[in-house]
C-alpha cells in the first residue's frame, strides 16, 4: 500500500520530467510545461520534507518519497537564481533609444504582441546589469554590420534571420532547447566618429522573469564580435 508521501514523491518526479518533455514535443505550450515542472518541484519539497521527518522521528524510510529530491533541488535552485536577477525579460544595450523590432512582428507567435521596450526597465538594467552596454569597434559601420550578420546567420540558436542592410539591423528569434521558449533579438549597427557602434536587444515572449538569459545572450554575442573586431578604447 502506497502512502500519500510515496504517491507525492512519484507524482513530483512525473511532473518534473513530464513538463519539459511535453513542452519539447509541443504537446503543451512552453509556459505550461514549465508550470508542470515547477509544480513537481513544489510537491517534491513537501514529499521530501515529510519523508525526512518520518525517517528522523521513527526510523522508517519512505523511499518513494525521496523521489521528490531532484525536483525539489531544481526548484530551490530556480528560486535562488530568480532572486539573484531582476524580474524583467527585455534587455537592451541602448537604454535611451532601444533597437526596435520590425520584422519580429511577422514571426510565428508574435501576432498582436506589444514589442515596445518597457521604459521602467532602463533604470533596472543600469543598476543590475552594469556590463550591458553598447559595443564600439574600430571598423567602419558596413564592415561591423557584415561581421554581425555573418555571426548571426551562422549562429545555430538564431532562427529566421532577417537582415535590413539599409538600416543595418538584424532580427531573429532564439528557441531555448528544453521548453522551446522563443526569445526575439535585434542587432543594430550605426556609424560613429572612429568606427561603429553595435547595440543589441533580447526579449522573452513568455513570463515576467528571464532568469538572466537575455543578458547572457547579449554578452555571449558581443564576445563573438570582440573576437573578430577591435574594440575602441574609451
Amino acid at each position: 500500500m502506497y502512502t500519500p508521501t510515496a504517491i507525492a514523491g512519484v507524482l513530483s518526479l512525473v511532473l518534473f520530467l513530464g513538463g519539459p518533455a511535453l513542452a519539447y514535443l509541443r504537446v503543451l505550450p512552453p509556459l505550461a510545461g514549465f508550470g508542470m515542472l515547477a509544480l513537481g518541484g513544489l510537491i517534491g519539497l513537501i514529499a521530501t520534507g515529510i519523508a525526512l521527518s518520518v525517517l528522523i522521528t521513527s526510523g522508517t524510510t519512505i523511499w518513494l518519497g525521496f523521489l521528490g529530491v531532484p525536483p525539489a533541488l531544481f526548484v530551490l535552485y530556480g528560486i535562488l537564481l530568480g532572486m539573484s536577477v531582476p524580474r524583467i525579460n527585455d534587455i537592451s544595450t541602448d537604454l535611451d533609444d532601444p533597437p526596435a523590432f520590425d520584422k519580429a512582428h511577422s514571426f510565428p507567435g508574435n501576432g498582436g504582441r506589444d514589442l515596445s521596450f518597457p521604459a521602467d526597465n532602463a533604470a533596472i538594467i543600469r543598476n543590475r546589469y552594469p556590463t550591458i552596454m553598447p559595443l564600439a569597434v574600430a571598423v567602419p559601420a558596413d564592415e561591423a554590420f557584415a561581421t554581425a550578420r555573418r555571426l548571426a546567420e551562422s549562429s545555430e540558436p538564431f532562427q529566421q534571420v532577417h537582415v535590413d542592410s539599409d538600416t543595418r539591423t538584424i532580427e531573429a528569434f532564439v528557441q531555448t532547447p528544453a521548453f522551446r521558449f522563443h526569445d526575439d533579438v535585434v542587432i543594430r549597427v550605426r556609424p560613429i566618429e572612429r568606427g561603429a557602434r553595435i547595440d543589441m536587444r533580447s526579449k522573452s515572449r513568455d513570463g515576467q522573469s528571464d532568469f538572466g538569459v537575455n543578458a547572457k545572450r547579449i554578452d555571449a554575442f558581443f564576445d563573438l564580435l570582440r573576437a573578430e573586431l577591435k574594440e575602441l578604447e574609451p
